[in-house]
Parts: structure tokens; sequence; C-alpha cells
């Protein structure tokens, strides 16, 4: 058993591996959808929402160093320190149409 868990969850092994809770940034680096550009599809997918996949993604006007520090301050709050080197920063891709 991990954590009362008969499974061994992302959030176990990033805080056996990193000794804290790490959170995900979500960043735009500026992307498209195959399946909202009309590459495959317009509609979308089941998996985002009807803005995209990045509701909570940074602006996409501002860098992606200025989205990850953007973040870091918002997620300091969350936690008493955010990790500057970027350890488990996963990106996420904002994908709608603006």
């Amino acid at each position: 058993m991990w954590l009362d868990k008969r499974y061994h969850s992302l959030d176990y092994e990033m805080k056996s591996r990193y000794g804290q809770k790490l959170y995900k940034l979500a960043l735009d680096g500026g992307f498209t959808c195959p399946n909202r550009d009309g590459t495959l599809d317009t509609r979308g997918c089941i998996f985002c929402s009807a803005g995209g996949s990045g509701d909570f993604a940074a602006d996409r006007k501002l860098t992606i160093t200025e989205q990850i520090e953007q973040a870091k301050t918002k997620l300091s709050g969350r936690q008493t320190a955010v990790d500057s080197g970027g350890a488990g920063v996963e990106p996420s891709q904002k994908t709608g149409s603006e």
C-alpha cells in the first residue's frame, strides 16, 4: 500500500523522489490542437473544456520564463518552497481558439 492506496500514484512517486509535493505549472507555449485547429476536427475532445486545455495557463504574451515565475508566485502560498530549478515542472499547453 502507498499512502493507504492500492496503487502507486504520481503524487506518491514525486513526494518520494523530491521529498515534497510538486505542482504542475500550466504554461502556454502557443501551440494549437489538432482536435480544434481543423487538422483532425474543430470540436475539441472529451478531455478539454470549451475553452481548451489551457484554462489555467498563463498569458501567452509572456515568455515561458515569465510564465514560470508568475505561476511560482501564485503557488508560493500553497507550499513553503517552490523549486526554482524547475524540477518536476511539466508544461501544459493552452489549446483554445482565442
